[in-house]
C-alpha cells in the first residue's frame, strides 16, 4: 500500500488492516469444488472426443472439450492463485471522514466510502476473531466489502459511531435515561 495515496498531508488513520492470507485466498472455495467437477467432466469428454475422432476420422471432435477443461482449470486452481497474488495489492484504511479500500491485482484502484454516507454493514463471520465486513451506503449500489479482517470489532466500532453521529434528525435517538412516551388515559 502506498501511503502517498491517502488525500492529505499528515493523514492519521483511524483504521488499517490487511486482510489474512489464508482467509482471503480461500474465501471463494465453493468455486474450486465446481471447477474441479469441471475439469473432470472436461477430461471424460477429452478422452470420448479422442476416441472418436480417431475413429470417425474427425480431428474437431477432438477440440471440442478444450474449453471445459481451460474453465475447469480456471475454476478450480487458477482463481486461488490470482488470490493469492492479488492479496499482496489489498489493503484497508479509514481516516476521519472516509473508509478506503485498495485492491486489485491487474489494474489497482482505490474505492472510497464518506462515512457521513454509512447507512449499515453486514458482518460475516469466518472464526472468532475472522470475519467479513460489507459496508453499505446511502446509494443502493454503494458498498464496500472488507474481505477476512482480524479483529473486525475495531472497524464495526467506527462505523457504529458513524452511523449514531450522522442519523437523520427524525431517527435520532432519544437522550439518554428518557423513556418511552407515558401514555394519559
Amino acid at each position: 500500500m502506498d501511503r502517498q495515496s491517502l488525500p492529505g498531508k499528515n493523514h492519521a488513520l483511524r483504521w488499517e488492516a490487511k486482510p489474512a492470507p489464508r482467509c482471503y485466498t480461500f474465501r471463494n472455495w465453493r468455486r474450486s469444488v465446481l471447477g474441479l467437477l469441471l475439469l473432470l467432466l472436461g477430461v471424460y469428454m477429452e478422452m470420448i472426443g479422442l476416441g472418436m475422432s480417431g475413429a470417425w476420422n474427425k480431428p474437431a471432435l477432438a477440440w471440442f472439450p478444450l474449453p471445459f477443461i481451460l474453465a475447469g482449470l480456471w475454476y478450480s486452481v487458477g482463481h486461488l492463485l490470482l488470490a493469492r497474488r492479488e492479496w499482496e495489492k489489498v489493503f484497508y484504511a479509514a481516516d476521519e471522514k472516509n473508509l478506503y479500500v485498495w485492491r486489485g491485482f491487474f489494474r489497482p484502484r482505490r474505492e472510497t466510502l464518506r462515512f457521513a454516507e454509512v447507512t449499515g454493514y453486514r458482518l460475516r463471520r469466518h472464526g472468532d476473531e475472522l470475519a467479513t465486513v460489507e459496508v453499505f451506503g446511502s446509494d443502493d449500489k454503494t458498498s464496500l466489502s472488507f474481505f477476512c479482517i482480524e479483529h473486525p470489532q475495531r472497524l464495526t466500532g467506527l462505523l457504529d459511531k458513524a452511523m449514531v453521529e450522522h442519523l437523520p434528525p427524525t431517527l435520532a435517538l432519544p437522550p439518554e435515561g428518557a423513556g418511552p412516551p407515558s401514555k394519559q388515559g
